[in-house]
């Protein structure tokens, strides 16, 4: 809110992250420590992507039950991210989480298609769901996904965000609506 306060008083403004060492020690500023919630899709992306060669390096194994908690907490970074990927690619930011404000000139790089997007969302979303921290039914096997079905799920986020971008960037090449229509000389 404060970040929207300046631009819109046309003040100028620099962010900075604060972070907490623990044991009472507060103030860090440290901008690699910004929150996931502030970070957008390719930040996201890199973190996920860490994340499961971590997990790989630590001997991850989708029959040991340790494994869990850091399943599902990547499982539901990929779930988030894929709704970032629908807010800020998609969408082009044209609506945000707790803005005031519809930013319509941003429309004109919307880039859905629902019938190639939906189905890919929709999936993607799905089986991170499953992973992702909602409560289990109790008759489901507690599986953890196999190493290589992880994997395949990164990499589909990670193509689908790359296919969107790349949807988005081929429409700012186009022509503006406020440029008017191109004259035809005869």
């Amino acid at each position: 809110m404060l970040w929207t306060a300046a631009r819109r008083a046309k003040v100028g403004r620099h962010c900075e992250w604060m972070s907490s060492a623990g044991n009472d020690r507060f103030g860090l500023i440290d901008d690699s420590q910004k929150p996931w919630q502030m970070k957008g899709v390719p930040e996201r992306l890199s973190e996920i992507h860490q994340g499961f060669a971590a997990l790989t390096r630590n001997g991850y194994d989708h029959t040991d039950q340790r494994f869990r908690s850091p399943i599902v907490d990547l499982y539901t970074k990929m779930r988030t991210t894929w709704e970032r990927i629908v807010e800020e690619v998609l969408f082009n930011n044209v609506v945000q989480r707790f803005r005031p404000e519809v930013m319509t000139q941003r429309l004109e790089e919307a880039c859905i298609d629902p019938s190639a997007d939906y189905p890919a969302i929709f999936e993607g979303m799905k089986r991170c769901s499953h992973f992702s921290g909602h409560d289990q039914a109790p008759d489901l096997p507690p599986d953890l996904p196999e190493p290589h079905l992880v994997d395949r799920d990164i990499a589909e986020l990670q193509a689908f965000a790359e296919m969107a971008q790349e949807r988005r960037k081929q429409l700012r090449k186009g022509s503006s609506y406020e440029d008017g229509i191109e004259p035809v000389l005869l």
